[in-house]
């Protein structure tokens, strides 16, 4: 676990997709409010849940269709920490979203037993 910020988490996030919104015609905004907002977790594994999330809605039966996908992290109205991908646009089917975390069930098997605890 380490300290680092949201935004330039989400800001990593988006360079790593920055190329492929021309290819599939979607527009991505990355935002943070406030902008020094902070979170203590494993950087990585909330990155790759956020690139999942974006991979699945890259997919093939989305070709061509013009959506825009917002990568945003707030505090809630209770003082938590959220960290959201909203999509406008035709989103990801329901069928589809538990393939989104398919390589971090593995990781959980694999930790069983030690004092890791996956949120």
């Amino acid at each position: 676990m380490e300290l680092f910020s949201v935004q330039q988490l989400l800001n990593q996030v988006y360079r790593l997709h920055k190329g492929v919104e021309k290819h599939h015609n979607i527009t991505i905004t990355v935002s943070a409010d406030p902008k020094t907002l902070e979170l203590i977790a494993e950087p990585n594994i909330i990155k790759q849940v956020l690139i999942n999330l974006l991979k699945m809605h890259l997919v093939p039966w989305k070709a061509n269709i013009q959506d825009v996908i917002v990568l945003n992290g707030e505090l809630s109205s209770r003082g938590r920490i959220t960290i959201r991908v909203r999509v406008r646009g035709l989103g990801i089917p329901p069928e589809h979203i538990e393939k989104v975390f398919i390589p971090f069930l593995a990781c959980v098997v694999l930790m069983r037993g030690r004092s890791r605890h996956w949120a």
